[in-house]
């Protein structure tokens, strides 16, 4: 991880209906990744003009109401409205990762639209055209992919080259010498600050082919040696919906992060990231027991790595379960990201350049959660520390508290297609399990917080307001608690 770490918190979405809820939590996506000083707004859709939203619907970003409450023609998103922001390299992670979002409301409603339908075709989600089993009700879909060599260097002014492709062009991080390069296809129109018109590669109707591929180089258009995608559905030599243009697919798949289905209750929204990694949490009911958690970000790498494996890359993983309740499912063998795209669960792993996404699999680290004797683990929680002050950010007075087993979660991959590859690869450590704390609960200290289920004990840890000391539960705008606060290391734990 690195850089410090930014929340939009406690977001209350009350609107009683769960299309507008989708556009305002969509809305909410925006604004955070938009702000973030370390992503970079590249491409935006406004989306079409029959959006839950007022009679300026697909005309700009702004919050929705039933009651067209903000005025009949104030401009927001309308549906299948999209956006893509690219995360600029840092010292840890040395490479540009592109994330793309969707919004996709109920189609059934006479406002509503499949999710394949202009302007974001190509586009499914877990495989479909409407997030399946939910009587055609909508989802928020997310994609992402990191190039592999082809042009890295920065784009020159305000123009946009590549080969006769307008907006296709290479990274502008600046910083990747190694050549990790652009694969979004799409116009760039919002990376020179022209908002709200952008369009998908779709197969080559529009000039641009493929929702994503390989990075651009100098004069060639396929220079690049390859590009990861996820979900793994898109990405690998057997995944369904790989970028081919001989199979017609073009990479269209996303993963759901949230499914709506008709719960018309009231939402608690937060976003939580550093430079590198972020999660996305969404409690339906505000009551922690019909919630789903995003996570996409690095794994710390397991020792030892021989040279020419994960030594060559800092890895990168994915994980989005919006349709079933926390915690993620762990059972043996449960992974994330099926080669055709349509399970719940869909992300995957990488491991190493080869231009690879694999199924991703993780577990609990039974033996210390089998004992609640370990929950606080007393061997830190007494009479130790070094944070002052109100709020404990500065080195002052000894403060004492309660600590509970905040345990990395194992990663690994689980591929049975074509042939079965399973192994170990490392650990997650900006979500961790816990396990046997109440939830919603906040470490002492307010730097994690503790989300779940409460008819499971397996919770999970992510990090928290610490500078305001946000009590979970206490927000109740739409718009959020938005939070920046440096890592804390006290305790050798990386908060």
């Amino acid at each position: 991880m690195s850089g410090f770490i930014r929340g939009k918190i406690e977001c209350y979405i009350a609107n009683k209906d769960f299309n507008f809820n989708l556009q305002n939590g969509f809305k909410n996506l925006y604004d955070f990744f938009t702000s973030h000083p370390n992503y970079t707004l590249i491409a935006l859709n406004y989306g079409a003009t029959n959006g839950p939203a007022s009679s300026a619907a697909g005309t700009g970003t702004g919050y929705a109401d039933p009651n067209n409450s903000n005025g009949p023609n104030f401009p927001t998103f309308g549906n299948n409205a999209w956006f893509v922001v690219r995360a600029n390299a840092t010292t840890i992670r040395p490479y540009d990762v592109f994330h793309y979002f969707q919004l996709g409301t109920e189609v059934n409603a006479t406002r509503g639209l499949a999710y394949n339908q202009a302007p974001a075709n190509p586009s499914l989600i877990n495989g479909q055209t409407v997030v399946a089993g939910s009587n055609n009700n909508g989802g928020l879909g997310y994609a992402c992919a990191i190039g592999i060599s082809g042009s890295g260097g920065p784009i020159g002014g305000n123009t946009i080259t590549g080969p006769n492709i307008t907006g296709f062009g290479g990274s502008t991080s600046g910083s990747l010498g190694a050549g990790f390069g652009n694969p979004w296809r799409g116009s760039m129109n919002a990376l020179t600050g022209t908002l709200g018109i952008d369009q998908k590669a779709n197969g080559g109707s529009n000039g641009l082919t493929g929702v994503w591929g390989q990075p651009p180089g100098s004069g060639s258009y396929a220079s690049g040696s390859g590009v990861m995608i996820f979900p793994r559905s898109n990405d690998g030599s057997n995944g369904s919906h790989q970028w081919s243009s001989t199979l017609g697919h073009f990479a269209e798949n996303t993963m759901c992060i949230f499914e709506a289905g008709t719960n018309n209750n009231d939402w608690r929204m937060h976003i939580i990231g550093d430079d590198d990694s972020f999660v996305i949490y969404i409690d339906v009911g505000d009551q922690n027991t019909n919630n789903s958690l995003t996570y996409s970000g690095l794994y710390l790498p397991m020792n030892f790595q021989a040279s020419g494996s994960q030594s060559l890359i800092t890895p990168y993983v994915v994980l989005a379960d919006g349709i079933d309740a926390l915690p993620w499912n762990a059972n043996n063998e449960s992974t994330w990201g099926d080669a055709a795209g349509t399970q719940n669960k869909q992300g995957g792993i990488i491991g190493n350049t080869s231009a690879s996404v694999k199924p991703v699999v993780l577990d609990y680290p039974n033996v210390f959660f089998s004992d609640t004797n370990f929950q606080p683990n007393n061997q830190i929680s007494s009479s130790v520390g070094s944070y002052g002050g109100n709020p404990p950010t500065q080195p002052g007075a000894v403060i004492g508290g309660a600590f509970f087993d905040e345990l990395q979660i194992p990663v690994g991959i689980f591929e049975t297609t074509p042939a079965q590859v399973s192994g170990y690869l490392g650990e997650i450590d900006f979500v961790r399990w816990v396990f046997n704390v109440p939830i919603p609960g906040i470490r002492w200290d307010f730097s994690r917080v503790w989300i779940g289920n409460p008819t499971n004990n397996f919770r999970l840890s992510v990090p928290w307001d610490n500078i305001g000391r946000t009590v979970p539960r206490t927000g109740w705008t739409r718009q959020g608690i938005t939070f920046v606060r440096p890592p804390l290391t006290a305790y050798g734990v990386v908060a």
